[in-house]
């Protein structure tokens, strides 16, 4: 007879953890497997970190976080950490499986390091230019699509020269900015104001969106616009090109 002591059980193997590609709504698992143990003494936990010193235990099932261990074949288990990824709650954040085993003088922890969210990134049309004339008020609009509103910006601008760019901050005397959902996964940001010959002549306006999906902004422009001026009489002059 002899006495089996915690040094003598095998000791846990625990390899890295598997991480799929991790997309905004849609559910994702981690994995760990874990071999050559004795399940009866090992306990298996996760952890989520969001700075060095903010570590929270994982305690599941609850809103957000599944958690399953289950033998998966002779002597080979699987732990996994089952979630819908956020963008705004789980960016960065770093995953940790730890697991602890009498024959272990500590717990073997393996980590996913900051992880990342994907995001779609958006599609920007080119912006649609109406008609403009002189004191009629008129909308240029641009659609953007397949992208989550609460990340991204979208905000349009006014050039005059190669270096004169002027953020347009709206509502103003001048300018109104609406950006609304019109139909499915489709938004629209409309720039509303009344041309100005004199204000207005040679401007250019672009919008601009940006979102973390994006290595840049993306940025659609009218070029330079065409303004029909009125004359004195209140008949429309001939068209003018403010390229020329």
């Amino acid at each position: 007879f002899k006495l089996l002591l915690f040094s003598d059980l095998p000791r846990p193997q625990v390899g890295n953890i598997k991480i799929p590609k991790l997309e905004e709504d849609k559910e994702a698992s981690l994995t760990c497997d874990i071999s050559g143990y004795f399940p009866d003494y090992t306990t298996v936990s996760w952890y989520r970190k969001l700075s060095r010193t903010d570590l929270h235990p994982i305690i599941a099932p609850n809103d957000v976080f599944q958690i399953c261990t289950e033998q998966k074949k002779d002597k080979i288990w699987q732990s996994s950490l089952t979630f819908t990824p956020s963008f705004s709650r789980d960016q960065g954040a770093e995953l940790i499986c730890k697991v602890e085993h009498p024959s272990l003088e500590k717990p073997i922890e393996k980590t996913t390091g900051p992880i990342r969210i994907d995001l779609p990134r958006p599609q920007v049309g080119n912006i649609k230019i109406p008609k403009l004339e002189e004191d009629k008020e008129a909308s240029l609009t641009c659609d953007i699509s397949g992208y989550f509103p609460d990340y991204t910006t979208v905000s349009w601008f006014r050039k005059l020269s190669r270096t004169d760019l002027h953020p347009i901050i709206a509502p103003n005397d001048v300018f109104q900015i609406c950006t609304e959902h019109i139909r499915e996964k489709i938004w629209q940001s409309s720039l509303t104001f009344t041309p100005s010959f004199s204000r207005d002549k040679g401007a250019e306006f672009i919008c601009r969106v940006e979102h973390p999906g994006l290595e840049k902004p993306i940025e659609k422009t009218t070029g330079a616009i065409k303004l029909s001026e009125h004359s004195m009489n209140g008949t429309v002059k001939a068209q003018h090109n403010a390229s020329s």
